[in-house]
This record gives structure tokens, sequence and C-alpha cells, in this order.
């Protein structure tokens, strides 16, 4: 496995984002130089949905499916769905059913409850050209699916770290 590990940013002492925004730096690079088609969000939020949503409007041919199990959020963030951009609200976390017959551009998971993230990545990390796990500062806890992949982006500019993996792609020459 080919790893790169991105260093911590602070402006005066001070992390220089909302810890709920920490992945935009990945994310956004990896839309950039992935340019998927098929987008799957496992947890939906103000900033990811948002800027999935941005990736969209300048991107006809993609779409994406975010996928809630709290209501908050589906009903919060409901002003953005188009015909391309759907927002699903699930009873619990079934992977096959919400994978459906397809694979994945891209599989971006900052899910509720975290039990259910380890779990998620085992199944989708199968199911996709890449995977970004939100909240990936413990890597003691996902070092065995790491271990499987052909490389691995670990950004720790915050303490609410994202991770990049792929088992096809080498995502490092993107950072």
């Amino acid at each position: 496995m080919k790893e790169l590990i991105i260093p911590e940013v602070k402006l005066d002492g001070v992390y220089d984002i909302h810890p709920w925004a920490t992945h935009l730096r990945v994310l956004t690079k990896v839309l950039r130089e992935l340019r998927p088609l098929k987008i799957l969000e496992l947890g939906s939020g103000n900033y990811s949905s948002a800027l999935f949503s941005a990736y969209l409007s300048g991107n006809p041919s993609a779409t994406c499916k975010s996928v809630d199990n709290c209501h908050y959020w589906i009903k919060g963030l409901k002003w953005l769905e188009t015909p391309r951009h759907k927002f699903e609200l699930v009873s619990g976390w079934n992977w096959e059913e919400i994978n459906g017959k397809g694979n994945w551009d891209l599989v971006f998971i900052d899910l509720a409850p975290e039990e259910a993230r380890i779990p998620s990545i085992e199944y989708f990390i199968n199911h996709t050209q890449v995977l970004c796990q939100h909240d990936a500062q413990y890597p003691d806890r996902y070092g065995h699916i790491w271990s499987d992949c052909k490389s691995v982006v670990r950004d720790n500019g915050h303490p609410m770290s994202t991770a990049c993996l792929s088992k096809t792609i080498d995502v490092t020459e993107w950072f």
C-alpha cells in the first residue's frame, strides 16, 4: 500500500476550518481529479451535500445519491435535491439495498452511528473506484481495510481527519 499523509494546518495556532467541513480539502481534490459520474454519499451534511450539488451543476452527466438515517439531515438538505441529486432516508444501513446493482465512482462516508463506518467501508471499498471517509483520525480502527488498498491519503490538517483510499487508483498522485 502506498500512503501519503498531509500535514496539520493551523493559522496562529488555530485550525482554519470548521470541524464538520474538514473533508472539503480532500473531496474537492478528488472531484477535480476523478471527475466521478456516480457519487454515493452515506451521511449527508451541510458541507459535503452542498459540495456535491455544486459539482453536479457543472457536470451534467454526473449523479449523486445522498443517504442518511437521520430525518433532520434529510429534511434540512432537501432544498438541494434535483433530478440528478436524490436524498434518501433509510431506517438502517443495509449496504446491499443502498448499493443496488451498480458500482460507484466515488463513495463518501460520514454516517452515524460511528460503529456503522467500518462495515460500510469494508463493503463499499469493493464497489467504488475511490472511497473517502470523514473522521478517519483513528488509523488503528481502519488499518486492516487500508492495508488492502493500492493507495491511501490521510489529511491530518485538522483533528477531524479525512482519508481517501482506492484499491485500483493511486490517489497519492492527486495530492
